[in-house]
């Protein structure tokens, strides 16, 4: 059905409802009247008085057009009978609508009269951004018929907030776009966004909870953040991508340090890809440790950037950047390539953990990278340790789920990084492909100082217990943490109370200290004290 036809049969069905109501109520009351005359005594005194009449014309006349009308309405109930009951006009015009949603051409075309309009009213105008977040989970958990139906209840939802359809429009696959006219300024665009959020959660909510996405919304105000559709747009996008660096499911509205933030990124982009081709990437490695048998487990490979003119550049600042930009493949693939090589010369009982992200797994096949790494540098998989964010395993995709069976049938292990820091699910650990959990350091460097934080950090060794999960804790600063760690069943540990990153030319003399002490080891004692403990 077109746009233009859908009106005019939403009348039509309206029409029938109107003259079908009636014929069927006189039908009713004739039924009632037949019942009355032939079954009640009364009634039947009345048909007897009144049988002398039918025989004349006139009465015939009557009875033969009522019999036509009885016919006529039986008929129509026939025909209309599955004719569904009328909707609100309102729900009705969203449903309609819905399909045939105005898209990033027309919406523009009306910002634009619509910018200038309020420009000559002296009028301000704000716009909208929205993108859903985590709508590639519905559609890889849900499938796209559910993903389609939950776009499409969004739509009608978010019509009925706007006062014309033309200023709604679906502008990317998950993103639409609501012009506000006649606003009273960036706080007035915030409540309206608010309305937006409120609206968007409510259909969110209908979908189940491992795969429900949420709403990143980006505003931007005319004239403030630009007097020209163009310009207007530019900054409700940096508005956006704000919001999404804040972690999703919110708002922000438009300000210059968005410009300067941008900016940054790019000029980290850069940086990053100078950085694989010019060798400013180095991997540090960190110790992991036996608690019980003080012995050396391993090591974790950590990369840093050293640039020639910002100096040391933190994880935390280039590796979000590389995982947005699509660089962490490259970046990656570098890592894996290095840590694998250098596990290689170590004792074969020594083990490697390396990071992946979500985005390695979801834009590649990581596994079959892995795999061929591993048989080129002669590493067995048993000695290798994924450590995955829980954002990994709530994706739920039927490619990451195969890649992380393919990695675990080669012995690689893989853990649960941050955990407790998200309030893992109970749910998440017993249908995950995990093998192990990794005890996140903002909990770890509380204990001894927050008997709240020691009671969670019990009840998570006892939850991975539960599971029969291996634990580690990372981020291990004092004796009297790793007195606590060890007391409660946790042994396997990494922090600088142990070892800080090393470079690759340091990590002979950690190896060797470690193999002196094995053969002149005494039975082990619980450290007492720092230097003890290391």
């Amino acid at each position: 059905m077109d746009a233009a036809s859908a009106p005019k049969s939403a009348e039509d069905e309206s029409g029938r409802e109107t003259w079908l109501k009636p014929i069927l109520l006189a039908v009713a009351l004739i039924l009632v009247a037949s019942y009355a005359l032939t079954v009640t005594e009364v009634g039947g005194q009345l048909w007897q008085e009144a049988n002398g009449l039918l025989h004349s014309d006139s009465a015939m006349l009557v009875i033969g057009i009522g019999g036509a009308a009885v016919a006529v309405a039986g008929l129509a109930y026939l025909f209309l009978r599955n004719v569904p009951a009328r909707p609100s006009r309102r729900a009705a015009e969203a449903r309609l609508s819905a399909e045939n949603i105005a898209g990033r051409k027309a919406v523009l075309e009306t910002l634009v009269r619509e910018i200038e309009a309020n420009a000559k009213a002296t009028r301000q105008l704000a716009i909208h951004v929205i993108d859903i977040d985590r709508f590639r989970i519905v559609n890889e958990v849900r499938g796209e018929g559910e993903a389609d139906d939950f776009l499409r209840l969004l739509s009608e939802r978010l019509l009925l907030l706007v006062n014309q359809p033309e200023r709604l429009a679906r502008i990317g696959d998950d993103e639409f776009l609501i012009i506000q006219p006649e606003v009273g300024g960036a706080r007035h665009a915030e409540i309206f966004a608010r309305r937006i959020q409120e609206t968007i959660r409510d259909v969110c909510a209908q979908v189940p909870r491992h795969a429900r996405p949420g709403a990143s919304i980006g505003v931007a105000v005319a004239p403030d953040h630009g007097n020209d559709a163009a310009k207007l747009m530019h900054s409700a996008s940096l508005a956006l991508r704000a919001a999404k660096g804040a972690g999703g499911d919110t708002f922000r509205v438009y300000t210059r340090d968005m410009e300067l933030a941008v900016e940054t990124r790019l000029q980290m982009e850069t940086a990053i890809s100078d950085g694989l081709h010019q060798s400013w990437f180095d991997l540090h490695f960190q110790p992991q440790y036996d608690l019980r048998t003080r012995r050396l487990l391993g090591f974790e490979a950590l990369v840093r950037m050293a640039h020639p003119d910002l100096g040391e550049v933190l994880p935390t600042v280039f590796v979000p950047v590389a995982d947005e930009s699509g660089l962490i493949q490259p970046l990656g693939e570098w890592i894996i390539r290095e840590a694998f090589s250098t596990a290689a010369e170590w004792p074969s009982h020594l083990t490697l953990a390396i990071n992946i992200s979500l985005a390695q797994f979801r834009h590649g096949d990581i596994a079959a990278t892995i795999i061929h790494a591993l048989a080129k540098a002669g590493l067995a998989g048993s000695r290798l340790r994924i450590e995955v964010s829980e954002a990994v395993l709530l994706a739920q995709s039927d490619s990451i789920n195969e890649q992380l069976r393919r990695l675990r049938s080669r012995g690689v292990t893989i853990i649960l990084d941050d955990f407790g820091l998200h309030n893992s699910r109970l749910k998440l650990l017993s249908r995950a492909a995990l093998d192990a959990v990794k005890l996140d350091r903002s909990l770890i460097e509380r204990v001894g100082r927050e008997p709240e934080a020691e009671d969670l950090v019990r009840s998570l060794i006892g939850t991975a217990q539960s599971f029969d999960l291996e634990i580690l804790a990372e981020g291990i600063e004092s004796a009297e943490q790793a007195l606590f760690l060890m007391s409660n069943d946790c042994q396997k540990v990494q922090g600088f109370l142990f070892g800080r990153p090393s470079q690759k030319r340091d990590l002979a003399a950690i190896i060797s200290k470690d193999m002196r002490n094995a053969l002149g080891a005494e039975p082990p004692k619980a450290p007492r004290s720092a230097s003890a403990a290391a």
